[in-house]
């Protein structure tokens, strides 16, 4: 009978330029105005950065324990919340807050808006407007 001995995963520590990278990443996508998050691409940062978009993925989730398309989502939905609240934007439709974040549908960005807050963006409106 054999016995099946798995070796532990090995993992890399993280290194000081992965650390650099993860945060050039934030500090590029807190710099971006609402044009610009609406329409932020990995594919666009890892141009920016001078890398590639598979290093860019790889090195922010070793380092930030987080993939980089949920931290977008999550600035992103932070950014939605933001603007419902805000007294000029008090008729804005869903279609026009989804389509300045970067969303093609206004039925997807309600959901994720949901999924991250556990409420409708225009009843999240009513309370935080009181």
């Amino acid at each position: 009978m054999k016995k099946n001995h798995k070796k532990p995963k090995r993992t890399r520590p993280t290194s000081k330029g992965e650390i650099q990278i993860a945060d050039r990443i934030i500090e590029y996508i807190y710099s971006l105005d609402d044009n610009g998050l609406g329409r932020l691409r990995v594919s666009s940062m890892a141009q920016t950065l001078g890398t590639t978009r598979f290093r860019i993925s790889q090195q922010f989730r070793r380092k930030k324990n987080i993939k980089i398309s949920d931290f977008i989502t999550r600035v992103k939905m932070h950014r939605a919340a933001e603007l419902l609240v805000l007294e000029k934007n008090e008729k804005t439709t869903m279609i026009n807050l989804s389509k300045e974040l970067g969303y093609k549908s206004a039925e997807y960005f309600v959901r994720l808006f949901k999924e991250y807050f556990f409420i409708h963006p225009k009843k999240y409106r009513k309370i935080k407007r009181r």
